[in-house]
């Protein structure tokens, strides 16, 4: 889909700028193509540790965008990464959801 298309139907549908556009497919792709750059580089430099991507949760504190990360991690051992701080209530809130 071309952002102009997005942009002429909500112009279309009397929506008022600026609008925020969230494409959530952009943020599980990120995610799931950022592995097998990380499983060649383990095994190119025979990595003996374990690897476990984190998503810093303060940078965004959607529920959405957070659960979208997880659960596209989930097959990674993809975590998150909360402090104690009230910005970061999120992270609790989602703790027993994916706890593995």
């Amino acid at each position: 889909m071309e952002i102009n298309d997005v942009i002429e139907e909500a112009k279309a549908r009397g929506l008022r700028f600026p609008l925020l556009i969230r494409f959530q497919d952009i943020l599980r792709n990120r995610v799931e193509s950022h592995q097998p750059g990380v499983r060649n580089s383990i095994a190119e430099f025979n990595f003996q540790g374990s690897y476990r991507g984190v998503f810093p949760i303060k940078v965004n504190q959607l529920r959405e965008v957070v659960e979208e990360i997880l659960d596209a991690g989930k097959p990674f051992s993809f975590g998150w990464r909360w402090g104690a701080s009230r910005s970061c209530s999120p992270g609790w809130a989602l703790q027993n959801r994916w706890a593995a």
